[in-house]
């Protein structure tokens, strides 16, 4: 049996430790670190926050670019404002492509404005045309209210491997291409009206193009995807 005088220098010495990693910052926690007066640190592993799921998805997709060469992508979509003097009857919308529209005539073709960098959802509610699109630039919405079209494209983001709901709803007429494949068809010259889709999607980047087109009256613009405004974040160019 140790003797009392022994038993008392152990507990001193165990006292005086745990003493020093008080006061040295010293911690047992699952995670973290940080750091005492004495210099001492947490004895836990470092904490790391889970990679975001669609950083992850464009890190992948941007390493494969720059060894081929390419620039990586960056966030938002590029959307370039087409003005239309005198908006046609039946606008030229239905395209891949806005080119042919330019076929219409000189005065009723569509000139191109500005092209700007978007980074917001596409969430534009209903409403009187002469209050202009949040989608435009703010110096370019009380100028162009009517008789435009926008053209944005770049890339859509997805992180898993499931079916999606797309809901494009719009005042007046909207289309939506993932891969170049047509997807959603609102198109024509109409008052709010939606259509809805579903896509089998993989995780994977995604090209992606958004045409739509404002005559007079009231002007919308909102695309969903599974019942929520689709993610900003989802959008690259």
């Amino acid at each position: 049996m140790k003797s009392f005088e022994v038993q008392v220098k152990q507990a001193a010495f165990f006292i005086g430790i745990f003493a020093l990693m008080v006061i040295g910052g010293v911690t047992f926690s699952g995670c973290g670190s940080s750091q005492g007066p004495l210099g001492f640190v947490t004895m836990g592993e470092p904490c790391t926050n889970p990679p975001d799921a669609i950083q992850t998805v464009v890190n992948a997709y941007n390493e494969n670019l720059v060894a081929q060469g390419s620039d990586p992508i960056q966030p938002g979509l590029r959307c370039t404002l087409y003005n239309v003097p005198n908006m046609p009857s039946t606008p030229c919308l239905n395209s891949s492509s806005i080119s042919g529209c330019n076929q219409l005539s000189s005065s009723s073709g569509y000139v191109s404005v500005a092209t700007w960098t978007y980074n917001g959802t596409i969430d534009q509610a209903d409403q009187v045309g002469t209050s202009g699109s949040n989608l435009l630039p703010t110096a370019l919405q009380g100028l162009y209210s009517q008789n435009f079209a926008v053209i944005c494209t770049g890339y859509f983001v997805n992180t898993d491997y499931n079916y999606h709901e797309f809901d494009l709803d719009s005042d007046d007429g909207s289309l939506l291409y993932l891969n170049g494949s047509l997807v959603l068809n609102n198109d024509g010259e109409h008052s709010s009206a939606d259509v809805k889709g579903e896509k089998y999607l993989e995780a994977q980047v995604y090209s992606f193009q958004l045409n739509y087109f404002q005559g007079p009256g009231y002007t919308q613009l909102i695309l969903n995807e599974d019942g929520s405004v689709a993610n900003a974040a989802s959008f690259y160019h």
